[in-house]
């Protein structure tokens, strides 16, 4: 029962994150919402999107074709398009964050999937197999981030509107968590302590989150304090 519980926190936090990673992409790098689309819609269709999203990927488990990677990909391309429309922005400025979005994806993927393959192809049971994904999903999101936090600091030049401490701040943490993601991939550890591992993983993710939030009001603060 615990575990299954369990099991549910981590694909609700999987998707949560999610969310949370388009929003902050969204908000940094088109900036302007429209006023007519409320906060509430934004977020019914992104959950929409999320459980779409889900249902491919529990329709699909175990299936590693490309016909898959295809219908994933292109999911996750209408899910990103449909959102930027809760923003004001020219279509090509909506595709070109379409297309950095799915890249920062793409590229987190590339980087965590052979880090962590083995511990897919040791594990044994449906347990142990969920368990190997959700690390993976988790890492590639963390890695994810922090590829979507140097963007916007980049992104029109706001490398140079934010002091030095913030950035040290933001790209810190990302680094720390995938180096406990790292550590928390041990056998030892992730099919072993079937309570453990998914708490840590919810609670990664969570924090990087609360981090962001958190230098994000220090920062309006500071500036505000001028």
């Amino acid at each position: 029962m615990i575990e299954k519980l369990l099991n549910i926190l981590l694909i609700i936090s999987n998707g949560c994150f999610d969310i949370f990673f388009v929003k902050i992409a969204l908000d940094h790098l088109i900036h302007s919402r429209k006023e007519n689309r409320g906060t509430p819609y934004f977020i019914v269709t992104a959950i929409t999107g999320e459980v779409v999203l889900y249902m491919n990927m529990y329709l699909f488990s175990g299936n590693h074709s490309i016909e898959k990677g295809i219908l994933t990909v292109l999911l996750n391309i209408i899910v990103c398009y449909l959102l930027t429309l809760f923003y004001n922005a020219k279509l090509v400025q909506r595709i070109l964050i379409v297309v950095v979005l799915q890249l920062l994806n793409a590229v987190s993927e590339i980087l965590c999937a052979p880090i962590f393959q083995s511990r897919l192809t040791a594990a044994h049971t449906v347990r142990e197999t969920f368990l190997a994904e959700s690390l993976i999903s988790f890492s590639c999101q963390i890695v994810s981030f922090f590829f979507l936090m140097i963007t916007i600091l980049y992104w029109r030049h706001h490398i140079n509107r934010y002091p030095s401490q913030y950035h040290i701040s933001v790209l810190i943490m990302p680094l720390i968590s995938f180096s406990l993601l790292f550590a928390l991939s041990d056998e030892s550890i992730l099919f072993r302590d079937s309570i453990f591992v998914p708490i840590a993983l919810c609670g990664l993710l969570m924090i990087n989150v609360l981090n962001f939030y958190l230098l994000e009001n220090m920062l309006k603060a500071q500036y505000l304090s001028y």
